[in-house]
């Protein structure tokens, strides 16, 4: 094998470890703002070439969870998921879920998550998106379906639609994985091309 073929299966190699590779980007924390007084907002600066995996939470605590609602919008327009609508709900109007997020537990959404838990306190887990089916219609219905082709800000947004429940969070998290650039991707195929050859 020339040296040339060596070093572009070098490179095809390095382009395919870095492929599908986890990420993570964290944001700042702060107060929920009790019923439609306002909206939490965090957001956080990532690369591009990503597909969004989930996001996880630091603190997050809130008694009444149903009053919540959580969405993650990326650069570009429409590319927003409203993952945690109000969970519980039996009319659009009503209240949801009397069930209470605990700061001292782990929560993070993936699209492979868990079922929902529909207890009083709600453990530690990785949960599915879940929506009230009052929940408002979108085009986008799971983290894999948000765009990261372009680096820019993702921004958590946080709204609390009823009275006297509070909470807030310390932190959170977003999650991706690295996709091949068209580039990485062509390396690869020369790679395989070159193997092919010195087999013959």
């Amino acid at each position: 094998m020339s040296k040339l073929l060596v070093s572009v299966a070098g490179l095809a190699l390095a382009a395919a470890a870095s492929a599908n590779q986890p990420g993570s980007v964290s944001g700042a924390g702060g107060a929920i703002p009790d019923n439609g007084a306002g909206t939490f907002s965090s957001s956080v600066s990532a690369p591009g070439a990503i597909v969004i995996t989930g996001v996880s939470f630091t603190g997050l605590n809130h008694t009444w969870v149903g009053d919540l609602s959580m969405t993650l919008t990326g650069p570009g327009a429409g590319n927003s998921f409203n993952f945690f609508h109000r969970p519980g709900q039996t009319s659009a109007t009503a209240v949801g879920q009397n069930g209470d997020f605990l700061a001292g537990n782990s929560y993070s959404f993936s699209d492979g998550g868990a079922a929902w838990n529909t207890g009083a306190t709600i453990p530690s887990g990785d949960y599915a998106p879940i929506r009230s089916p009052f929940a408002p219609a979108q085009s986008i219905n799971s983290f894999a379906q948000l765009s990261g082709a372009t680096a820019g800000t993702w921004t958590l947004s946080i709204t609390d639609g009823a009275a006297l429940d509070i909470g807030g969070l310390t932190g959170w998290t977003l999650n991706y994985k690295v996709v091949p650039t068209p580039g990485a991707a062509a390396l690869m195929g020369v790679a395989g091309l070159a193997g092919l050859r010195r087999r013959r």
